[in-house]
């Protein structure tokens, strides 16, 4: 009666109490989406790391994918941008949003001027690995014109773009420079 069962991972019954225990400290303040990747005290190997996963995905001819931001709560499309693999990295490690911009050409974290953070929740990758949606938990505004969404105009009978969402702040008050 001496001895301890073992488990079938061969791990003593009070380690791996002790290794949860410490995994729960672990995870405490851990954005939902990095969780999964937060290693296991009694995890011994993983097949494909997080990089090997990333990188693996289907990048355009200048290392780009689009990301759908949405709101995680209620879907509506925030905005629409670029990542490359670093982006997406950073997103997955921080929980915050990362892209490229092709028109800046600089990588930046939304929010990094303004502000108006997102906070990840989840990411799904399409059929084809090029594309990923990416839920948040928007801060402020989304879009640096000022709205929650960027997708504030919408095409009216007249074949015009109509503005149909109201203006949550004056970009000329959040940025230093011309967003």
């Amino acid at each position: 009666m001496g001895i301890l069962p073992m488990s079938i991972t061969g791990v003593p019954p009070v380690q791996i109490a002790k290794n949860m225990a410490k995994m729960a400290m672990l995870l405490t303040g851990v954005p939902p989406v990095l969780r999964r990747f937060v290693r296991s005290p009694i995890q011994e190997t993983a097949a494909v790391s997080l990089e090997e996963t990333i990188k693996a995905m289907k990048y355009d001819d200048k290392g780009l994918l689009t990301a759908v931001i949405v709101d995680a709560a209620t879907k509506e499309v925030l905005m629409v941008a670029f990542m490359n693999d670093k982006a997406l990295i950073d997103t997955v490690r921080t929980g915050k949003t990362h892209f490229w911009s092709r028109s800046r050409q600089k990588y930046w974290m939304k929010g990094e001027e303004s502000g108006h953070t997102q906070d990840v929740q989840a990411i799904y990758v399409d059929c084809d690995q090029d594309c990923v949606v990416v839920e948040v938990v928007q801060h402020g505004a989304a879009c640096h014109e000022g709205y929650r969404s960027c997708f504030f105009r919408r095409l009216n009978g007249a074949g015009q773009w109509e503005v149909c969402a109201k203006q949550l702040l004056d970009p000329k008050q959040i940025y230093k420079k011309k967003p």
